[in-house]
């Protein structure tokens, strides 16, 4: 999907905005640390993946089929591959 389409499909809540807006001004280095995320190495991603597994509460498909749906639906939509 190119950039210009998906930008298209996600917009982003005004919540959102306004909360980037706040954390740039009052928590510059904690911004500055989350916006260098996009440049990180593969290990750092095996990290942060560990840690959001370790402390995270996965909601089972078959427990939770409604927000299961939800988010099938999303990923569709934006043509991401499931795992």
């Amino acid at each position: 999907m190119r950039q210009r389409e998906l930008t298209e499909i996600l917009v982003t809540p005004t919540y959102h905005e306004s909360l980037r807006d706040h954390m740039q001004v009052t928590e510059p280095e904690l911004w500055s640390w989350f916006n260098q995320s996009i440049d990180q190495t593969q290990d750092e991603i095996d990290q942060a993946e560990l840690e959001l597994l370790k402390t995270c509460y996965r909601l089972d498909g078959d427990v939770h089929d409604v927000l299961s749906g939800y988010a099938t639906l999303a990923a569709g939509r934006l043509e991401l591959d499931q795992k």
